[in-house]
């Protein structure tokens, strides 16, 4: 199911839904594997852009007080992390299903955002990574730079590409348990 949301407006409940204990149990079962030189995303956040058609994409975690960002594309200069409240992802994982935003210009809460104010984003979907029912640690996104009407078939695409995120990691934690 997909939401096009208007943000969670209230910085405190956002934060609150990102920073739950059982997400943040589930994020600290793979955190090391998420991080692991070995386990690479950066093909992900290209093919998340060219099946989307969209201007840039990204693969991000999302932990209780910033964003990691761990692959794009399109980008250029974009900070390695940024804080949780100045984020779409952040919004995504908070709600743990498909949103999408046509124009994110109109939302008092997302326009703020400083990927709109100061890149010039104005569209964005983005699929949580799930890890559990209801439990996401991370998105793959894609971001316009004009009003967009997302497919169904770019959300089917993003949601392919979520769970090639969450196998990746899976496989890089089975091979952490096997050598220790």
């Amino acid at each position: 199911m997909q939401v096009e949301i208007d943000g969670i407006a209230d910085p405190r409940r956002l934060s609150e839904r990102i920073g739950h204990h059982v997400r943040l149990q589930h994020y600290d079962r793979v955190r090391e594997s998420i991080y692991h030189p070995a386990v690479r995303f950066q093909d992900i956040a290209r093919l998340a852009c060219r099946v989307t058609q969209g201007d840039l994409a990204s693969v991000v975690m999302v932990e209780p007080e910033r964003v990691v960002i761990l692959a794009t594309h399109g980008w250029t200069k974009l900070p390695r992390e940024k804080a949780v409240l100045d984020a779409f992802c952040a919004h995504t994982v908070a709600v743990a299903r498909p949103v999408v935003i046509s124009d994110a210009r109109r939302s008092l809460t997302l326009k703020a955002l400083s990927a709109v104010s100061a890149l010039g984003v104005v569209a964005y979907l983005g699929v949580p990574v799930m890890v559990a029912p209801e439990v996401a640690i991370g998105t793959v996104c894609a971001f316009d730079r004009r009003i967009r009407k997302w497919e169904a078939g770019d959300i089917d695409a993003l949601i392919d590409l979520s769970a090639l995120v969450l196998e990746r990691i899976h496989n890089r934690n089975a091979i952490r348990r096997q050598r220790h």
